[in-house]
């Protein structure tokens, strides 16, 4: 691999996002969701797009296949850059946790190494399949800006992964919808973070 920016986008609001905690669910971008994620490319794609990768859940694979498309690339869908599986709280309505399972979601937020939820993915496996997916696709990848569209807990374990930051820390990367992080890849040193971009887009701005 030669020197090159990184972009990692989280997906635009997605249906009955701001009600549940969407793993695995795969509920469809709604159409602010499209709003923010066109209105975010347009400030991406400044820097030619030269690659893109995109989690295969709908929120991000719709999305990922029309840019892919417009810019006539080749698109890498991975089932590995899912967002992490919830277990029993998977696509639960927020108001319907019993006291016991809210307090497993804190405890989850703060320290999700030593704390995973009912039935769900343990830490160490989540992060094990989102780096392995990531550094497989951008050694295979070309090109001087590469895109991956995935998910916020896939983003904040790659960052806390590269960083070389405590797992607890993963939550201090807050993510809007359509959120974008930039980092500079090269061979001989560890990837610098660029910035991350949490300003809103919604359909006001288009």
């Amino acid at each position: 691999m030669t020197a090159f920016r990184l972009t990692l986008m989280r997906h635009g609001e997605a249906e009955g996002s701001a009600e549940r905690l969407l793993g695995h669910t795969d509920p469809a971008l709604t159409a602010e969701g499209w709003h923010q994620m066109r209105g975010r490319w347009r400030q991406i794609e400044r820097h030619r797009i030269t690659a893109i990768g995109s989690s295969d859940l709908a929120r991000c694979a719709a999305f990922a296949r029309e840019r892919a498309q417009m810019l006539e690339l080749p698109l890498q869908l991975d089932d590995r850059w899912r967002e992490c599986f919830f277990g029993e709280l998977d696509g639960r309505l927020h108001e319907s946790y019993s006291l016991e399972e809210a307090s497993a979601i804190q405890a989850w937020q703060r320290d999700p190494l030593y704390h995973p939820l009912p039935g769900g993915e343990s830490w160490q496996a989540f992060r094990l399949r989102v780096v392995d997916a990531t550094e497989q696709w951008l050694g295979t990848s070309e090109g001087g800006h590469r895109v991956l569209i995935t998910h916020g807990g896939v983003i904040r374990t790659l960052l806390t992964h590269w960083l070389d930051l405590p797992v607890t820390r993963h939550a201090q990367f807050w993510l809007n919808y359509a959120a974008c992080v930039s980092l500079w890849w090269d061979d001989s040193y560890p990837p610098i973070l660029l910035g991350i971009d949490n300003t809103a887009v919604n359909s006001a701005l288009q």
